[in-house]
């Protein structure tokens, strides 16, 4: 029995050394650290477990102890070319071999991580918890109690948000969608941190819709169609100048207070007139349902787009939420990140192959909408300048500043090829004449000189107010809760 024993535990040596060689060989194909340096490659972790028979695995974030004959720690590695779906576990002497720095930086974040939780909790000895940590700690460390983060990967960096560009590997032997490859932008990743995966994986996960979205929206021919059924330019003011009863039939998500299908009447017909104006309700009464409700009205006029949308960055993400609620069949694209990321969007989102010939000004736009802060509208100036814009459309508009004191937004925006403007705000007009001087420039193009005009602080606040509201009268809309 004993040398029955001694040939059994043989085996098992020979079978583990013989998966440890799979291993290496597997992990030869790591992608070494791109131009971005080592830290562009991450070790994360996954919740996946492929047991082994008779393994007893205890896992930490990013790596695992295998009970064996020999303890075997293994980690798990995302290359920063594939996906948060891709990842894979590879023993720790090729990894340390491989990716000495950021193992190192991984160790030390986890370590970190754990002693703020073991000092919250009290433990004494919380330095040393933190070294030695119990399977306890690295779960409570790398598991939300919301579950938006599982064993330390975000589980919103697995939902895919768009798919960018397909390319077709050359392969005669398999059917078409079997060797299609599509570049996916992550949810909540930057358009820089998109990553290749075969079409059919994508689809495998549930995400082959936006596939056929990416199609769609690659599709010239789409808007040569909807071009045909819109108004003649001739015949935009006298469209413009109809009011219409009901709100428009596209909008999806509720229906429009009165008041606010009056503001939406109210910027048509300056639409169709070619005056800019400036929209001033009172905050809560819906000053971006109301924008996004024109945008939609100027459907059958003008077409869908493109129009642009400059807010503040804290804002970005309700403006999104607004479109994909009221407006989800509009093409919404929100204009931020890196340099690089933004190189990419612009490629990926902006004009049509097949127009690339023709000028900037002349090509059709694969977007309807573009969300923008003020940060990025002026860091982007160079691509947002070779579009002629239906609208544009900027919230909180008191940061514009004219004058001898430009701000470097003012100068960004005022040059825009565009249509019409429309200024929101709900700063009250009597508390920021200078700031509605300002305003008034932009949407104008005339500078305003107040002591001039007889708007010095010698003049009563009273009859400022009246010239004010009297020379603004055909560009400005405010509405006040009590009122509505």
């Amino acid at each position: 029995r004993g040398a029955l024993r001694r040939e059994k535990a043989k085996r098992r040596t020979s079978r583990l050394n013989l998966a440890a060689k799979r291993a290496v060989a597997a992990a030869d194909g790591l992608a070494s650290p791109g131009p971005g340096g080592p830290d562009e490659e991450e070790v994360e972790s996954d919740s996946d477990e492929d047991a082994e028979e008779g393994a007893q695995r205890l896992r930490k974030n990013g790596k695992r102890h295998v009970a064996k004959l020999d303890a075997v720690t293994e980690y798990l590695i995302r290359s920063s070319t594939s996906s948060y779906w891709e990842v894979r576990w590879v023993p720790e002497q090729t990894v340390k071999f491989r990716l000495p720095r950021q193992i190192g930086k991984f160790e030390k974040r986890t370590e970190s991580i754990i002693e703020n939780i073991a000092y919250e909790k009290g433990i004494e000895d919380y330095a040393s918890a933190a070294r030695h940590p119990s399977v306890e700690l690295l779960h409570e460390a790398f598991n939300s109690a919301d579950g938006s983060l599982v064993d330390g990967i975000p589980v919103d960096s697995k939902e895919a948000d768009r798919v960018l560009a397909a390319k077709e590997e050359p392969s005669l032997a398999q059917p078409r969608e079997d060797n299609i490859r599509v570049l996916v932008k992550w949810r909540l990743m930057q358009y820089d941190e998109a990553t290749w995966m075969d079409l059919l994986l994508l689809r495998k996960l549930g995400f082959g819709a936006l596939y056929d979205a990416y199609l769609e929206r690659n599709d010239v021919s789409h808007v040569l169609a909807r071009e045909q059924e819109i108004v003649p330019a001739d015949m935009i003011r006298k469209t413009c100048r109809q009011q219409m009863e009901e709100q428009p039939p596209t909008l999806a998500f509720g229906k429009l207070h009165p008041f606010q299908l009056e503001g939406v009447n109210w910027l048509r017909y300056n639409f169709g007139q070619r005056n800019s104006v400036i929209l001033a309700d009172e905050m809560g009464l819906g000053k971006t349902v109301q924008v996004i409700a024109f945008i939609c009205s100027l459907e059958p006029v003008v077409g869908r787009g493109p129009h642009l949308v400059v807010i503040p960055l804290s804002t970005a993400q309700n403006w999104m939420n607004e479109f994909a609620r009221w407006a989800p069949h509009l093409n919404v694209i929100q204009y931020h990140g890196r340099a690089g990321s933004r190189k990419l969007l612009e490629s990926c989102e902006f004009f049509y192959e097949e127009e690339a010939d023709l000028k900037p000004s002349k090509r059709h736009t694969k977007f309807d909408v573009v969300v923008t802060s003020y940060e990025m509208a002026v860091l982007g100036r160079a691509m947002l300048s070779k579009i002629r814009w239906r609208t544009l459309i900027v919230d909180e508009a008191h940061r514009l500043k004219s004058g001898k004191a430009k701000s470097q937004l003012f100068q960004t925006l005022d040059p825009l090829d565009r249509r019409f403007t429309c200024l929101l705000t709900g700063t009250p007009l009597q508390n920021n004449l200078m700031e509605l001087f300002n305003l008034y420039q932009f949407i104008t193009g005339e500078e305003v000189d107040p002591d001039a005009e007889g708007y010095g602080d010698d003049v009563p606040q009273v009859e400022v107010i009246e010239k004010l509201h009297a020379k603004l009268k055909s560009h400005l809309l405010r509405r006040v809760k009590r009122d509505v």
